[in-house]
C-alpha cells in the first residue's frame, strides 16, 4: 500500500513537471525575445516620443507600438520593392556584390529561410537504406 502511494505521488509529480516544464521555457523565452524587440525598437520609440505629441501617461506604450508599426510597415515597403523586376534585380546585385561577402551571411540566410518554410531542411525527407545489404 505505502509503495503504491509512493509511485503514485512520483509519477504524478513526474507528469506535471513534463506539462508545467515546457510551458515555463516557453513563457521565458517569449519573455527573452520580447525583451529583445523592445531593446532593438527603443531608439525608434524614443525618436518617437519626442517627435509626436503623445499624452503624457500612455507615452511610454504607444511610442513602442508606433516604432513597430513603422518597422512592419518598412518590411513590407521592402516586400513590395522586392517583387518587382528592378527591385529584384537591385537586391540581387547588392546581395552579390556586399551581402553574400559578410561573414555568415549565407548561414544566416539559409536559417532564415528554414525558419520561415521558405527551404526545406536537409534532414527532413526519409529515405531507405539497406545498411547491411
Amino acid at each position: 500500500m505505502l509503495n503504491r502511494i509512493k509511485t503514485f505521488f512520483k509519477t504524478t509529480l513526474l507528469g506535471g513537471v513534463i506539462i508545467i516544464l515546457p510551458v515555463v521555457i516557453l513563457i521565458l523565452v517569449f519573455k527573452w525575445l520580447f525583451g529583445m524587440v523592445f531593446d532593438a525598437i527603443q531608439p525608434l520609440a524614443k525618436l518617437a516620443e519626442s517627435s509626436i505629441p503623445l499624452p503624457e501617461e500612455n507615452k511610454q506604450y504607444i511610442a513602442p507600438v508606433i516604432a513597430l508599426a513603422v518597422i512592419v510597415i518598412a518590411c513590407f515597403l521592402f516586400g513590395l520593392f522586392v517583387k518587382t523586376r528592378l527591385g529584384l534585380m537591385i537586391y540581387s546585385a547588392f546581395e552579390h556584390s556586399f551581402l553574400s561577402k559578410a561573414p555568415g551571411y549565407k548561414m544566416i540566410k539559409e536559417t532564415v529561410n528554414q525558419l520561415l518554410g521558405k527551404k526545406n531542411s536537409p534532414f527532413s525527407s526519409v529515405a531507405l537504406v539497406d545498411v547491411f545489404g
